[in-house]
């Protein structure tokens, strides 16, 4: 998405997070500190798609565990059958033990 209202949306998003959370936002996944440039934010809810988002229909991510995400989740009826929030969460924190299992490598991100 890059109309401007998009870029409104995200730009308003990084404002409410540093504002409710005191800091820059991290990928879910890797903890990778993100930029307004280098994030990917992910839709955990599409009731208000279009610009009617509201901050927690929203989740931030590295491009990278955002793609490793839809990967997983564009192909598994099973987490396609959930609702985006419960199939969200959920792979989160698969990603998350399997990145703190993984042996430490520089290539990701």
């Amino acid at each position: 998405m890059t109309s401007e209202q998009w870029l409104q949306l995200r730009v308003a998003w990084f404002l409410t997070f540093r504002e409710r959370k005191g800091r820059e936002p991290q990928c879910a996944v890797c903890d990778k500190p993100l930029t307004l440039r280098s994030a990917h934010l992910h839709h955990v809810a599409y009731d208000r798609f279009g610009g009617k988002e509201r901050f927690e229909d929203l989740m931030p991510f590295c491009p990278a565990d955002h793609e490793l995400l839809h990967g997983v989740f564009d192909r598994s009826s099973g987490y396609q059958r959930m609702s985006r929030r419960a199939a969200t969460l959920q792979l989160v924190s698969r990603l998350r033990r399997l990145r703190s299992s993984a042996p430490a490598t520089n290539d990701h991100g």
